[in-house]
């Protein structure tokens, strides 16, 4: 199971004549984005997916994007009716199949399970990093990241496992007992990620309080050291202890950026999962590389430009430290309407999108995602993000991917913009979490201002680009 269906167990979803409908009711000129920024199809649905075991990608999810232009996804195959996921690398060629649903996965068992969780580690060697499920899946059921592995291949070796679970110890003297979403890894091939593991300190749900389960972060290196960030039972700053950690992003430094909920805290349902998995909605925290931890935006606190942080999460950091992530700021019981963008820098935290801001090519933003790496950053400090419009097309609201760089936010795609040779872009794959419409286009961004994301096309197909800026 993805990234998002996992996450928040969400419902998802050329001619002359399709280009002018489009450009009228998106109310911009599709030819918009296009004057600044080239565009290249990476893959598509419907090529062959590399391997023995042939077949065609039939779905295309989170796409991680180096400085050499390579672009790692998930390619989803259907062969025989089956769902099944795999780790390929694209861009510069043929792309490769790093690993796939069915192969032997390093300390026994299989990949299979509930397949590729999250976004996938990708360093500028090409190495990669990801979490992967297995088979057998354990039972009696357990959550989803319950058998699940982190897994990382570097630069002239074969796929090696950072942690097998109920094998690899934990530190703290636990056992892994599965992996949580996104692992990610910086150029000397340290890998964070977040695992759950056996603790009677997790947060107060019932299927971590009756199964015993919590989840925490941690690094492991490429001589195979793990070492802890934050975990259940920890010291938060500022009081508490944590009872959940998630979704972790390392730089060049060392420094790990993370999603925390300390014990006794609103838990905010962000999957509309009521309390049956492990996890709450999380405050930002930094544990820099000395080891030190900071809390970056907390929940409760007031948001830049109004409002109050009800949750903060999926952060994103560069080798200066900056630090960004997405919020909700919707009013209490509520969740997931007023979703924001915020970017950390220098002890200050300013706004790089609020609902209700006129974005260029026209309409104003009705959202950003509620879902990690649908945002990111690059080492020069500029921003790229999509977001859901007010404005509507054939009844769905209109979608797009932007660039926020020295405070000034451009347009480099939405609903209406014709990319040659593949036709004019629909939407960035929108999902529905309850009554409310999000893209879920995964949106990545280099050192050279390319950018990579999702997207829909009016004639149906599916599509992995990269915009190049002329």
């Amino acid at each position: 199971m993805t990234a998002i269906t996992s996450r928040v167990r969400l419902v998802a979803r050329h001619g002359l004549e399709v280009l002018l409908v489009a450009g009228l009711l998106c109310g911009s000129s599709p030819a918009m984005a296009q004057s600044s920024w080239r565009f290249a199809k990476v893959i598509a649905v419907g090529d062959s997916a590399p391997g023995p075991e042939g077949g065609t990608f039939a779905l295309l999810l989170p796409p991680a994007l180096n400085n050499k232009g390579d672009v790692a996804l998930d390619g989803v195959t259907f062969p025989g009716g089956a769902f099944e996921e795999g780790v390929y690398l694209a861009g510069r060629g043929r792309p490769v199949a790093i690993t796939r649903f069915g192969r032997l996965a390093p300390g026994g068992g299989v990949f299979g399970g509930f397949g590729l969780f999250g976004s996938i580690g990708l360093n500028d060697s090409g190495e990669v990093a990801f979490a992967f499920g297995r088979d057998p899946v354990p039972q009696p059921a357990r959550p989803w990241q319950f058998g699940a592995g982190v897994y990382r291949r570097l630069e002239g070796e074969t796929l090696k496992a950072v942690f097998v679970p109920h094998v690899t110890h934990a530190p703290g003297g636990t056992t892994f007992e599965g992996a949580g979403f996104h692992a990610t890894m910086n150029e000397d091939g340290d890998v964070a990620f977040a695992g759950v593991v056996d603790t009677d300190k997790g947060n107060p749900g019932p299927m971590a309080r009756d199964l015993g389960l919590g989840q925490g972060v941690f690094v492991g290196d490429r001589r195979g050291r793990i070492t802890k960030v934050a975990s259940p039972g920890d010291d938060a700053p500022g009081g508490g202890r944590f009872d959940y950690a998630e979704e972790p992003w390392i730089n060049d430094k060392g420094d790990v950026a993370f999603g925390g909920h300390v014990k006794g805290e609103e838990c905010v349902d962000v999957g509309g999962q009521g309390a049956s998995y492990i996890f709450c909605g999380t405050s930002v925290y930094l544990r820099e590389h000395d080891g030190k931890i900071r809390s970056i935006a907390h929940q409760g606190r007031p948001a830049p430009g109004g409002g109050t942080l009800r949750v903060a999460f999926g952060p994103v950091i560069n080798n200066s430290g900056d630090i960004l992530f997405g919020a909700d700021l919707t009013p209490a019981p509520g969740a997931g309407d007023k979703l924001a963008i915020f970017l950390h820098r220098n002890g200050e935290t300013v706004s790089v999108a609020r609902p209700g801001d006129r974005m260029p090519g026209g309409g104003r933003l009705l959202r950003a995602s509620y879902v990690p790496r649908n945002f990111d950053l690059n080492n020069d400090g500029d921003v790229v993000f999509d977001g859901a419009l007010d404005t509507k097309t054939n009844g769905q609201h209109d979608n797009g991917v932007y660039l926020w760089s020295k405070g000034k936010v451009s347009l480099i795609a939405r609903t209406g913009t014709a990319i040659h040779g593949l036709g004019v872009i629909r939407s960035l794959s929108p999902t529905i979490y309850g009554s409310l419409e999000f893209p879920i286009g995964y949106t990545a961004i280099n050192d050279r201002g390319q950018v990579a994301f999702l997207a829909d096309m009016f004639d149906g197909s599916n599509v992995v680009l990269l915009a190049t800026p002329r």
